[in-house]
């Protein structure tokens, strides 16, 4: 068992690896281990645990969407595209500089594109897509889709 107040490692869903989190369950429920979660004021000890999340900036779901992918042959090239759910910031770099950084808090259109040239003696399109529902888009899954020269090369859920 792990003192109080320090982080433990807990394990996540199956397939996936672990993720840290204060300990604050024993110490919101005043004891240790299984007998916190079995009987020592669980109602308190979770909304302590979610008040910690939220303060730290860890929430208990995924806000957040990282994909990557390699553009060229002989010119390699990554791209990175992140995306906040909760406020709306897309950013997309090549190598590390910034390509495209917008925040959008509504829009009408259901796929939101951007078109860049990767490459220099080896010229790429690359067009990376947004699509999302029209009823409570911003609550459901939006999915991403990366394509160069026309071909899918990357696809994730956002």
């Amino acid at each position: 068992m792990a003192p109080l107040g320090h982080d433990v490692l807990l394990p996540a869903a199956p397939g996936g690896g672990g993720r840290r989190r204060r300990n604050l369950l024993e110490e919101a429920a005043g004891t240790g281990g299984a007998a916190a979660a079995a009987g020592g004021a669980p109602a308190v000890a979770a909304a302590a645990v979610l008040l910690s999340d939220a303060y730290t900036g860890r929430l208990p779901y995924s806000a957040g969407m990282r994909m990557s992918f390699d553009v060229g042959v002989e010119e390699r090239h990554q791209v990175q595209v992140s995306f906040n759910k909760f406020w709306g910031a897309v950013s997309i770099k090549v190598d590390g500089r910034s390509v495209v950084r917008t925040i959008r808090m509504g829009s009408i259109d259901l796929v939101k594109h951007w078109d860049f040239v990767v490459g220099t003696n080896e010229r790429h399109n690359v067009r990376v897509e947004k699509h999302r529902e029209r009823i409570l888009g911003a609550f459901r899954p939006q999915p991403f889709r990366a394509y160069v020269d026309g071909q899918l090369v990357a696809e994730e859920i956002g």
